[in-house]
């Protein structure tokens, strides 16, 4: 808390931030959980300060970026506090600028982290995928040609049975020929004779 700050009553704080008193708790107990420390009166009383509100604000604020919880704005906000020195003459915006910067950097740079991990194991999966469908398309390809294959076969062996036969054929007509030919012949020789 600095020199001079308002004190205010968690009643205060949270209609400032119209917050149900069980959410309002439950985000003191988090901050506490994680280290921050909120100043209490001999009575042991919490006295809240503007400074505090600001924290309970971007508690609020972080938590509702991707891929941040409660518990991680905490943690980056207690980091953020351990860092900053309190100085008496350090009024409370300029701090919560140095907050509100440190703490969207930090996020940032978790968003990135958490992008890049999900951009490479998308890749990876894409790769696996790739590799599947391309040995798929392979195995497919082997199969239609040797279904092709065999189609040929059959088919050559198809022609040359039609070819034998129609030799056969062409064969026994010439003979037939032949026959009637010689036929004639000897019909015309005996008949002539």
């Amino acid at each position: 808390m600095i020199d001079g700050d308002v004190i205010l009553t968690s009643t205060q704080i949270r209609e400032q931030l119209e917050l149900k008193p069980s959410t309002f708790r439950k985000y003191q107990d988090i901050l506490e959980n994680v280290g921050y420390t909120i100043k209490k009166n001999s009575r042991g009383h919490r006295q809240y300060s503007n400074y505090d509100v600001l924290i309970f604000e971007k508690l609020i604020e972080l938590s509702k970026h991707d891929g941040m919880t409660l518990e991680k704005s905490a943690r980056l906000i207690k980091e953020q506090t351990n860092r900053l020195i309190p100085h008496t003459d350090m009024i409370v915006e300029e701090k919560s600028l140095n907050l509100t910067e440190h703490l969207i950097q930090i996020n940032n740079e978790h968003q990135l982290h958490t992008i890049e991990k999900l951009m490479n194991e998308m890749e990876e999966r894409l790769s696996k995928k790739m590799d599947l469908q391309h040995k798929e398309v392979l195995k497919q390809r082997e199969k239609q040609t040797s279904l092709l294959m065999q189609e040929w076969r059959e088919q050559r062996k198809q022609d040359q049975q039609l070819l034998l036969e129609t030799a056969a054929t062409q064969e026994k007509n010439s003979l037939l020929k032949k026959v009637s030919e010689k036929m004639e012949e000897l019909k015309k020789w005996y008949f002539e004779t």
